[in-house]
């Protein structure tokens, strides 16, 4: 310790032992002051445990997320999903564990490994939901394959791709992808299981080969602001 630290130490103990010994109960006021919580936790011998489960939670959780996302950049961020849907499963709509106070907001594109499955609908303090592309009402612009077909997804139990022109070249396999503000152009969607003409016979329309199943989903991933 240098003389100045000397000094200031010395100067420092004189004032806490006149506070302790002729002012005693600012003394113990100052003296909380600067021991925070080490004095809460000496009175509750719990308090520690308690902290350790509680990180050992947080541990959890986030090797949780780790295990089920395969994909990690440092563009997006992890976040739980709540699995509190059984025994209904719904497949239109999931609720995140997390919100405005994570910087969440409406309209955000949700990924899974990449794969989009749908964008924020309502953003509150400390959750948020999904509006994911098996909700009936779901429409939006997609293409496919490498020459960029152009068609309609329609949202559903079972997505499929409508309004595809009756003379594309639609195979399966073929890779559906985002086409539409609002999410990274080129954002895969599925894959063509397989293609006929619709009832009126003027166009084409495809169902999907999606790789997850969306009531099984733990994790998701969000782009970054």
């Amino acid at each position: 310790m240098t003389r100045r630290g000397n000094v200031i130490f010395i100067v420092f103990s004189c004032i806490l032992l006149f506070l302790i010994f002729w002012q005693p109960k600012a003394g113990w006021s100052f003296r909380e002051f600067l021991l925070g919580n080490t004095i809460q936790r000496s009175r509750n011998p719990n308090g520690i445990l308690l902290e350790n489960d509680a990180l050992r939670a947080e541990l959890a959780k986030l090797q949780d997320i780790k295990n089920k996302i395969e994909v990690w950049s440092p563009e997006y961020f992890a976040v739980p999903v709540y699995v509190g849907r059984y025994p209904f499963n719904l497949r239109s709509e999931l609720t995140l564990a997390a919100g405005r106070n994570e910087g969440l907001r409406a309209n955000q594109p949700v990924f899974l490994n990449k794969v989009f499955i749908g964008l924020i609908k309502d953003v509150f303090e400390d959750k948020a939901t999904v509006k994911t592309i098996f909700d009936a009402s779901w429409k939006s612009a997609v293409r496919i394959g490498a020459s960029g077909i152009e068609g309609l997804l329609v949202g559903g139990n079972q997505p499929t791709v409508t309004l595809i022109d009756k003379q594309a070249d639609v195979k399966e396999g073929d890779i559906v992808y985002a086409a539409f503000p609002g999410t990274p152009y080129g954002a895969a969607i599925g894959e063509i299981k397989s293609a006929r003409l619709s009832q009126n016979q003027l166009f084409q329309e495809a169902e999907i080969d999606f790789s997850y199943q969306i009531n099984e989903v733990r994790a998701v991933l969000i782009p970054k602001p």
